[in-house]
């Protein structure tokens, strides 16, 4: 045999085992999913959007789509062009329909959007009775929300706590008498109760062992009903939560509509509501030491506002640090404030105190061309309670996020801390500093120009 045929015989040997090589051997690269159920087993050199060819890695014939069939389901019948095609130009991914009962929402701009793989399902939130779910009040459409659906909501709640209460054995001694005698009230004082009442509710829950409502403070917004509206649900279906998790359910949910009700309305429907919480922590009487974790917030409130507007005066260093020192108990010749926490007071003490304080936001109103909210007037030898004083530093916190929004002051009301071996005379003595802080501010605000850069909703 010559050496020619044998050559060609080698060659052919090679060209061979190379086309071999190449048809069963992987490419290396990026790899795609297959499209095509039929050649999922076949090596498919695909087009890459970006251009560069790519090839499909094989794959193995348990994972394969086909496979995944059951034995009745029959095999789509395939053309010949798709029986014979090894090469396909994928210029881009096929697209997919989300399942009709998932609502997808489109993705802002500028933000990448995921999509869930074919193994991954829909979180569905777990079923919530009804019963417990449900707001106070139905949906006032086309109207807005007043205080007459605040006071429906408000009057619920009170029947409400005392089935409540009649089921959980509790005694009816323990409920505590504070008298309402403010008129007048604006949404944020009623809204700054309803935190006072949220936090009786947190402590009532966290003695029960259930998880507690979260910590709502009150910011520098001038509230409208509507916002108050939304502590009122709050309020309403955690106690519907607390009494079916605990089988003391159902509680009442028969709303009463009423009409015509004025804010003032609404603080004589709310406090009541407030002693009815007090009574479900077996509170029978407010201490001192409660009235004054109230009061230095008040205190803590007027400096932020003084210290703000210091901060207005940056063109006059003197002005601005008279405003600072004024805010820590200084005046402008040095004189420290005097404080006796060893004086003899009482709880009249202390009320009268807090009215001086709010005769001070009052006279912060006129100046600013504003009606202050009238001081409550009480009976000679009427007596006065620690409750009745809590009551008081409640409606100076709520007018303080009133100044703040005007004066444009952000910063929030800390929350209540706990004190103890408190006297009346150091309830006295915050709310007195507070009086003296705010005094600063009579002339202050009372140039437009002075106020927010900002446009001020009227007070509702």
């Amino acid at each position: 045999m010559s050496s020619v045929p044998t050559y060609r015989l080698t060659m052919m040997a090679i060209s061979a085992f190379v086309l071999l090589w190449a048809v069963l051997m992987p490419a290396s690269g990026a790899e795609v999913e297959c499209a095509y159920p039929a050649l999922a087993r076949v090596r498919i050199v695909a087009q890459h959007p970006d251009g560069v060819q790519v090839a499909a890695k094989t794959l193995p014939e348990s994972t394969s789509p086909a496979a995944s069939q059951t034995a009745d389901d029959p095999q789509p019948e395939q053309s010949q062009e798709e029986e014979s095609t090894l090469s396909v130009s994928v210029t881009e991914e096929p697209k997919t329909e989300p399942p009709k009962e998932a609502a997808v929402e489109p993705a802002p701009a500028n933000e990448p959007t995921t999509q869930a793989t074919p193994q991954e399902k829909p979180v569905v939130a777990p079923a919530v009775d009804a019963k417990v779910s449900r707001p106070v009040a139905k949906e006032t459409t086309g109207r807005p929300l007043t205080p007459s659906d605040v006071y429906a909501g408000l009057e619920l709640i009170q029947r409400k706590l005392d089935v409540l209460s009649t089921k959980m054995e509790l005694d009816r001694d323990d409920l505590i008498e504070i008298k309402a005698r403010e008129q007048q009230v604006k949404p944020m004082h009623i809204y700054q109760l309803h935190l006072t009442c949220l936090d009786q509710l947190r402590t009532f829950e966290r003695q029960q062992g259930v998880v507690a409502v979260p910590l709502i403070i009150a910011s520098p917004v001038d509230y409208k009903p509507g916002d108050v509206y939304q502590l009122t649900s709050l309020l309403a279906n955690r106690l519907d939560q607390f009494a079916a998790e605990k089988g003391y359910g159902p509680l009442p949910s028969d709303l009463r509509p009423v009409d015509g009700k004025t804010p003032t309305d609404v603080y004589e429907m709310i406090v009541p509501v407030f002693c009815r919480l007090l009574a479900l922590n077996k509170i029978q009487k407010l201490t001192p030491n409660d009235v004054y974790a109230q009061i230095i917030r008040a205190r803590i409130d007027a400096q932020a506002i003084v210290s703000h507007m210091a901060q207005q005066h940056s063109d006059s260093f003197t002005e601005q640090r008279h405003l600072q020192a004024r805010a820590f108990g200084l005046s402008g010749d040095g004189n420290h404030l005097q404080l006796d926490n060893s004086a003899i007071r009482t709880p009249q003490d202390a009320f009268d105190a807090c009215l001086n304080a709010r005769a001070t936001v009052n006279q912060i109103w006129k100046s600013q061309g504003r009606t202050g909210m009238p001081l409550p007037k009480r009976a000679i030898g009427e007596k006065i309670i620690p409750a009745d004083v809590f009551l008081q530093t409640q409606i100076l916190i709520a007018e303080l996020n009133l100044l703040k929004y005007t004066t444009g002051t952000t910063a929030p009301t800390p929350p209540t801390n706990v004190f103890s071996g408190k006297t009346p005379a150091k309830v006295y003595n915050e709310a007195f500093w507070a009086s003296y802080i705010l005094e600063a501010l009579t002339t202050e605000v009372s140039a437009p120009s002075q106020q927010a850069s900002r446009a001020i909703r009227p007070r509702s």
